[in-house]
């Protein structure tokens, strides 16, 4: 018997530190597959971290398997994955107990690229089989089409059987990976048909493991499959063959029956120049950019895309501590891919963070419970950003939408004097935000004296997925926003999904613990034609402001809301009227 054993590869493309944010990532990737991939009906991707850290994921259970047994195959390929490859930056392995499985990581994007190396084949070493090759290949055949067109269930998957004689069927399994296309999961297939022709014809039984797909075929049935034929028990036991790896990274093995195998599969490198050739085609194939072209619309209830929305603000959730306070995922593909993005400012301690991610997922989800895109600002205990959409929208700046507010007095002070002190302030705070901190969020907490007695305290942070340029920009851009809108007035705040901007005259979120905190007074008024929301709040009120596109019927309606949401201690969730900034996006 023939089972598909568990082979693990780890590239050559580069090692990470035992400690490093890469490697962090990649456990946070590994345990991210192995607690979604049943959820998502055996198949789910994700990307964690940024730049030089990102590290992407796949996993994929085949034959649409129960939970319990897709679990237990995930979670055993991923343990030999750790042991095997420990600390390079990319591998593969395929798990085959009790139900085949694919386990992936890697620091480039790979996702919807079809790959034929490397590989895994393995037959058993009987060989009395010589009239059986014209209904093997048009059995192969028929399968292969059958895959690669896949199921309602998106898994591209086939079992079929064909009579060999009146008493004995062959039987045939065939699966890709559902993130490649139609035409690359045929081709993949046919791949794998052509090598095990060319490895093993003859053999009773056996298989190819590719990134993206799987054969495997034997003459009884296996992975409860063929439900209505009762599985013989061979004697003797088959065993596979091994062999030495080929340069296009295919192991050839044997296999006493009932024994799962851990095999790394080493790559032998016979000159420089295949070396070359390796990294050359390394980087020439999988180069990848990432779309940014915004589509909007809604969702139903029970889409997958809604699934999917739900997933990712899940996972945000769950990971945005772990990560310093800093997160984004990707989940799904195609029409149903959702990108999820949350930020926890002020590096606040883990109890902090959640309870303001988790105030404002609610209160998302509560707003804008079937939007394609949303963003919500919250600010309780400390201030937080959570941001969904069907596009691409990591690494890009964004000005708008825009929230703002302000403080309900007015200075009580020389214009002119505090003008020269806070623009000094403003700028100094977004050359210290923009440039970044150690700990990676881009931040800045400063203060200036006004008078002998009175300090300014200024607060400014940008997501960490943009560049110092972009952050700048965005920040300045806050600045110039909150000085059209509100100057002169006591304190304020501006909010866009890159940045936010706050500042007042007593310190605010534990960022001036030197000072002692008093309590002065936030007046609405209605948002201007370009999309920026000022609003009016008494210190201490936590702003919860969740901003979707709607059509321009609604503005009386929405400003009224607004008006009357603004005597409650905190503000409630609320659909805002689009209006576009009049300014350009800033480029990375």
């Amino acid at each position: 018997m023939v089972n598909l054993t568990n082979a693990s590869f780890c590239y050559t493309t580069g090692n990470f530190s035992a400690n490093s944010t890469y490697a962090k990532n990649r456990d946070l990737v590994l345990h991210s597959l192995a607690s979604n991939v049943t959820a998502n009906g055996g198949f789910y991707s994700t990307t964690i971290g940024l730049g030089n850290d990102t590290v992407y994921g796949l996993v994929l259970c085949m034959t649409d398997p129960s939970a319990q047994t897709c679990s237990r195959c995930v979670n055993s390929t991923i343990q030999g994955l750790l042991e095997e490859c420990p600390n390079q930056k990319e591998a593969i392995s395929w798990g085959g107990d009790p139900v085949p499985c694919i386990v992936r990581y890697a620091n480039r994007y790979f996702l919807g690229s079809l790959e034929l190396s490397p590989g895994a084949a393995g037959y058993n070493i009987e060989t009395n089989w010589r009239q059986f090759g014209q209904i093997w290949s048009i059995l192969t055949t028929d399968i292969v089409t059958r895959a690669s067109i896949g199921s309602s269930s998106r898994l591209k998957f086939a079992a079929e059987t064909a009579d060999l004689t009146s008493t004995q069927k062959i039987y045939v399994f065939m699966q890709c990976t559902p993130d490649i296309s139609q035409s690359n999961c045929s081709d993949c297939l046919q791949e794998s048909v052509a090598f095990y022709k060319n490895c093993c014809y003859g053999h009773q039984g056996g298989y190819v493991n590719r990134p993206n797909c799987v054969l495997r075929w034997d003459l009884y049935p296996f992975y409860n499959l063929f439900p209505e034929v009762s599985s013989p028990s061979p004697s003797p036991s088959p065993r596979f063959v091994i062999g030495s790896p080929s340069p296009s990274h295919t192991t050839i093995r044997e296999e006493k029956e009932g024994k799962a195998s851990q095999t790394v599969i080493v790559t032998v490198i016979p000159t420089v120049i295949f070396l070359a050739l390796v990294i050359l085609s390394t980087f020439t194939i999988f180069r990848f950019r990432k779309p940014k072209k915004e589509v909007k619309g809604n969702f139903t209830s029970n889409s997958t895309y809604a699934k999917n929305r739900d997933l990712v603000l899940r996972s945000l959730a769950s990971n945005v501590t772990a990560n310093r306070g800093f997160y984004n995922t990707t989940i799904g593909f195609g029409n149903d891919t959702v990108y999820g993005l949350v930020l926890c400012m002020s590096d606040p301690s883990a109890q902090d963070c959640s309870s303001c991610v988790n105030s404002a997922i609610q209160s998302l989800i509560e707003a804008c419970p079937a939007q394609k895109e949303a963003i919500s600002w919250g600010g309780d205990p400390v201030p937080c950003i959570v941001h969904y959409a069907n596009r691409y929208f990591f690494g890009s700046l964004a000005l708008s939408p825009t929230d703002a507010g302000f403080n309900l007095g007015n200075l009580e002070t020389n214009l002119t004097q505090f003008g020269q002190i806070w623009s000094g302030l403003m700028a100094e705070t977004v050359t210290r935000a923009s440039m970044g901190s150690s700990s990676r969020l881009k931040f800045a907490a400063e203060t200036a004296d006004l008078t002998s007695t009175q300090k300014i305290y200024v607060f400014m942070q940008c997501t960490p997925d943009i560049s110092q340029s972009s952050c700048s920009y965005c920040l300045q851009e806050s600045v110039a926003n909150f000085k059209s809108c509100c100057y002169g007035k006591q304190g304020g705040y501006v909010q866009k999904p890159n940045c936010v901007l706050r500042w007042d005259l007593y310190p605010f979120y534990n960022l001036f613990p030197e000072v002692p905190s008093p309590s002065p007074p936030f007046i609405i008024s209605s948002p201007s034609p370009t999309n920026t929301t000022v609003k009016k709040e008494k210190e201490n009120t936590a702003s919860r402001t969740v901003i979707v596109t709607v059509i321009p019927t609604v503005i009386f309606l929405a400003l009224v809301i607004l008006t009357t949401f603004t005597i409650f201690r905190f503000r409630k969730p609320k659909k805002e009227i689009s209006m576009k900034i009049a300014a350009p996006n800033a480029g990375n």
